[in-house]
């Protein structure tokens, strides 16, 4: 809540600014803010610690029990927290939570492995991006394959010839689907939080 705090007032002292006329404004933002905010962000990663992310998957357990009971009506995380429960379970009982107690001890080889951040994305399947995705493979943990629209140079000059536009339907048609999820994020309430499992 305190860096949303600090945006606001960056934003705010930014925009006056703006109506001032100053053209040579101090860089809000120095090297060092931006060093000390990725630091926080990087703690305040469940999988940061064991405590952690017991404390996410007892969220997501207690969240889970309510949809489950109508009190919280159905969306996108719902789903998540569906198919995600015997996993959840499986951890929240070899961690000790009191929300499993119900259910067996699993053996430590039948935990699933928990992938972080890029390494979720399996190794047979392609990435759809932007222009500027293009031949980031070797970045990716699984070497995934990136399909981008073809990108021109200057599109102020140049244009994009009939083949290519043929060719990028079926990658931006992929695409389509996960603006839709995009928009659904902004505009659902109970997404607008990242969920970073």
């Amino acid at each position: 809540m305190k860096e949303y705090e600090s945006m606001v007032k960056l934003n705010l002292v930014d925009s006056l600014q703006k109506e001032s006329g100053s053209s040579k404004r101090p860089p809000i933002l120095t090297a060092d803010r931006l060093l000390e905010q990725n630091k926080r962000a990087l703690i305040n990663d469940p999988n940061y610690s064991g405590k952690r992310k017991l404390c996410q998957l007892e969220r997501h357990q207690r969240l889970h029990i309510l949809y489950e009971a109508g009190k919280i009506r159905k969306c996108l995380l719902s789903y998540f927290l569906l198919v995600s429960k015997d996993r959840r379970l499986k951890l929240l009982r070899w961690m000790g939570s009191k929300l499993a107690e119900h259910i067996d001890m699993p053996a430590l080889y039948d935990l699933e492995q928990i992938p972080l951040r890029l390494a979720k994305i399996p190794a047979n399947y392609s990435i759809g991006g932007d222009k500027g995705f293009t031949g980031i493979e070797h970045h990716l943990p699984n070497c995934n394959f990136t399909d981008t629209p073809p990108g021109v140079v200057n599109s102020k000059k140049e244009r994009l010839s009939k083949e290519q536009i043929e060719a990028e339907i079926p990658i931006t048609t992929v695409r389509g689907a996960c603006e839709t999820v995009f928009k659904r994020i902004v505009n659902e309430e109970s997404l607008r939080e990242k969920i970073p499992y």
